[in-house]
């Protein structure tokens, strides 16, 4: 996927549709319809509600082309809103606001949103994420993934229930997550869990011999070879 998206970049076709050419996402549904309210004028009370009518069937349309997903990937140009933001200015096509989120999550929704680090205080910032988080009152699980490389974007994971394992575990599984305990954590834990049921004498689990890593992480907390098993697969 990186050398296909490379390659949009490359041939100057930084345009969603693309996808649509990516072999694994031909089966899923994009909602590349664009948000646009220039054209309503937002000089009266009554343009103004327009727009913000116009915004919600916007919204509400893209709800219904990706009614069958799990997972949605929201990518406003900027982020999530700013409190200045008025949900009705030219600018707020490039943003999504809270109460969208938060109807996205009640409907069972898992998400991942892009946002833009702007330049408020780090306390300001994060303020947006935490008042969103309460809102939802545990429905869901928020994890937020920064990459700092030119300038700061943060992905917002906001993690039903039914999402929660398979979503930790990829992400776990980072680079930046490697090295620094997280593994031996959960390994003790479920060894203790194991431990606390009656009956359970021994803890077995099975790993390729070729995976060099895996088998030092494992003998290290006290696993040995019982069985070596050899397979053809084909």
């Amino acid at each position: 996927m990186h050398d296909f998206l490379n390659r949009c970049v490359l041939d100057n076709k930084r345009n969603v549709k693309e996808l649509n050419h990516f072999k694994r996402f031909q089966s899923i549904p994009i909602y590349d319809t664009l948000l646009k309210i220039d054209d309503i004028k937002a000089l009266s009370p009554e343009g103004r509600n327009q727009r913000e009518k116009f915004r919600d069937d916007w919204f509400n349309r893209s709800l219904e082309k990706l009614s069958n997903c799990d997972v949605i990937f929201c990518d406003p140009d900027n982020g999530i809103e700013t409190k200045s933001l008025s949900k009705t200015s030219k600018d707020s096509v490039k943003y999504i606001f809270s109460n969208e989120i938060i109807g996205m999550i009640n409907r069972g929704y898992t998400l991942i949103i892009y946002n833009h680090r702007d330049r408020s205080k780090e306390s300001d910032y994060k303020q947006r994420f935490k008042e969103i988080y309460q809102e939802i009152n545990g429905k869901a699980k928020l994890r937020v993934l920064r990459f700092s490389r030119y300038n700061v974007r943060d992905y917002l994971f906001f993690i039903q229930k039914k999402h929660k394992n398979i979503i930790d575990t990829q992400i776990n599984h980072l680079p930046e997550y490697r090295g620094i305990g997280l593994g031996s954590c959960l390994l003790k834990r479920a060894i203790g869990h194991a431990k606390s049921q009656n009956g359970i004498e021994k803890v077995e689990l099975e790993v390729f011999e070729s995976n060099e890593n895996a088998v030092k992480f494992y003998q290290k907390h006290g696993f040995f070879f019982f069985l070596i098993q050899h397979q053809i697969i084909g």
